[in-house]
């Protein structure tokens, strides 16, 4: 890792936020503001201010130290583990993936990396600082030649959507100001629907592997890809947090709809525990009303179809 603190500290840091991490998921102690500003500052008082470059998983990413979401697992090398071995794997066989919601590029950069020499991979980021540093790390692994970078939001249909942004943050900006701490600031991007775009652009290219993050406009992004998901059936990263979907005007019960009205196997993640089992539609609203374990930001559901186990 590229930095101008001592190795003690950055070292320090990261164990002090990994343990944290195990004994608070999942907990009221783990969404409570003090915890966060607790993180900040032990992450801040072993990493530099400002950018900082590391290798991860076998790609070098720069990216800013100011996200302590994004940064710290970046740096400390966990960061979301277990979807990313998974991912990696499914890269390699597949032979188009597309990425909403490219945000620096880790998954992109990942996929470029791993995806067979006639792959395809195309990166949808429509917020100018995560270009930025999505380009960049693309040009840093060489790998920006087999990656079309879309420099639009995707949602329902084709057209423009406003995206708030959340200062310090480069992975959460949202279409809801409730989602990003009400922030008042925000940019107006163009939008296409997916299933416009594959028409115009993949219509002989079926997609094999989509990743969908777009902080609760996911419900959006699932509409307009309707007709591709019934006719490809990717193999599907997608997050499912209810809140951040409500906050967006978009129903859970009817994300589920859509996901269990394509997939039969739907598998949800829980990272910092290290488990990924089968759920049914029935228990993820039951978890939501019930609030038996509150559905966070690190639940992340993955139909798998039939053709793609989810480990070869």
């Amino acid at each position: 890792m590229t930095s101008t603190k001592a190795p003690w500290r950055e070292h320090a840091s990261l164990a002090v936020i990994k343990s944290a991490r195990k004994l608070f998921a999942r907990t009221p102690i783990e969404k409570l503001p003090l915890t966060t500003n607790i993180k900040t500052k032990v992450f801040r008082f072993g990493c530099a201010s400002g950018e900082v470059t590391t290798n991860f998983r076998g790609v070098h990413l720069t990216f800013p130290t100011k996200d302590v979401i994004l940064a710290p697992g970046l740096v400390g090398g966990f960061y979301e583990k277990i979807e990313l071995d998974v991912f990696e794997r499914l890269a390699a066989i597949s032979e188009t993936i597309v990425d909403v919601g490219a945000n620096i590029g880790l998954y992109c950069c990942i996929a470029a990396d791993r995806a067979p020499a006639m792959g395809k991979i195309v990166a949808f980021e429509p917020v100018p600082e995560n270009l930025g540093y999505l380009r960049r790390n693309l040009e840093e692994n060489e790998r920006a030649a087999r990656v079309e970078v879309e420099e639009q939001a995707v949602g329902q249909a084709s057209g423009k959507i406003q995206i708030y942004l959340l200062e310090g943050s480069t992975a959460r900006h949202s279409a809801s100001a409730k989602n990003v701490l009400n922030s008042t600031t925000s940019i107006t991007v163009p939008a296409v629907s997916l299933d416009d775009y594959v028409q115009q652009k993949l219509r002989d290219r079926p997609i094999d592997l989509l990743k969908v993050d777009v902080e609760g406009y996911e419900s959006a992004v699932l509409r307009g890809a309707r007709r591709t998901l019934h006719e490809d059936k990717p193999t599907l990263f997608i997050e499912f947090v209810p809140d951040n979907l409500v906050n967006c005007g978009f129903r859970p019960d009817e994300f589920l709809d859509i996901i269990f009205g394509i997939y039969d196997n739907v598998l949800v993640v829980d990272e910092p525990r290290a488990t990924f089992k089968p759920c049914s539609k029935h228990d993820l609203l039951r978890q939501q009303t019930q609030q038996q374990r509150p559905l966070d930001k690190r639940d992340l559901v993955l139909p798998l179809p039939h053709q793609h186990p989810p480990y070869a």
